[in-house]
C-alpha cells in the first residue's frame, strides 16, 4: 500500500477503513453531512483535493468533520479510469465493504464514471 499517496488528518490506518464517503468536501454542508450519517462504524470521508479550487484546505476539513479525513490530490487519480479508481480504492482500502457517495457524484478520467459504476 503506498500511504504517501495520502495526507491523513488523523492517525488512521487505511487497511481498517470499512465504508468511506468520496468526494470534495471542502466545505460541509447539509448533503455531506447526510454521506457522513450513512457511513457507519469505521467509516472515513475520502476527500480529493483540487488545490485550485477548495474552499478549505488540507486537514482545516477535519475541525468540521466527526470522522476521520484522508486527503487525495486530484492530480493522483485525475487520469484513471473508472475501473482503474475502483482497484485503486481496492487496493489502498482492503477492508473496504461500502462506497457512499451523493447524487451527481462522477469520477475518472474526464468525470466519465459514476455512482452506477461503483456498484
Amino acid at each position: 500500500m503506498d500511504t504517501n499517496m495520502f495526507s491523513h488528518c488523523q492517525n488512521l490506518a487505511p487497511e481498517r477503513v470499512a465504508s468511506l464517503a468520496l468526494g470534495g468536501f471542502d466545505g460541509l454542508h447539509l448533503g455531506h453531512r447526510a454521506l457522513i450519517e450513512a457511513l457507519g462504524p469505521g467509516g472515513a470521508l475520502l476527500a480529493i483535493e483540487n488545490s485550485h479550487m477548495d474552499l478549505t484546505p488540507g486537514c482545516v476539513r477535519n475541525r468540521f468533520s466527526p470522522v476521520p479525513v484522508i486527503l487525495l490530490s486530484l492530480d493522483r487519480v485525475c487520469n484513471l479510469t473508472p475501473e482503474a479508481f475502483v482497484a485503486f480504492l481496492k487496493e489502498q482500502f482492503p477492508a473496504l465493504k461500502q462506497l457512499v457517495v451523493g447524487y451527481d457524484f462522477r469520477f475518472g478520467c474526464q468525470r466519465s464514471g459514476s455512482a452506477a459504476d461503483l456498484a
